[in-house]
């Protein structure tokens, strides 16, 4: 798959998920929804800074006001930590795969 199409399969599922959220609330869901899709735009602004550009985003407010940390699709850990040692774990789960 291509950046762009896991980055428009992971934004549907969200968008699924909320939807879903949604309907089980009792009450309030349009605000969940209205904050849940705010959250979504907050998420695209700081994919675009993270690694290995910036790490370690730290919001400020209450944590149920906070942007959960979800899959990016353009997560790059070796690029951010370039001294190997994500080369190493990476290596290490694959290894682990071939041997199931």
């Amino acid at each position: 798959m291509k950046p762009k199409q896991i980055e428009a399969d992971i934004e549907n599922c969200h968008k699924i998920k909320i939807g879903f959220t949604k309907k089980l609330m009792t009450k309030d869901g349009d605000a969940y929804e209205e904050k849940a899709l705010k959250d979504i735009t907050k998420r695209k602004f700081m994919n675009d800074i993270r690694p290995p550009n910036y790490w370690n985003f730290i919001e400020d407010g209450e944590p149920e006001d906070r942007v959960q940390h979800v899959l990016r699709y353009n997560a790059k850990p070796t690029d951010a930590y370039e001294d190997g040692r994500v080369q190493i774990i990476l290596t290490a789960i694959e290894e682990i795969g071939m041997s199931l």
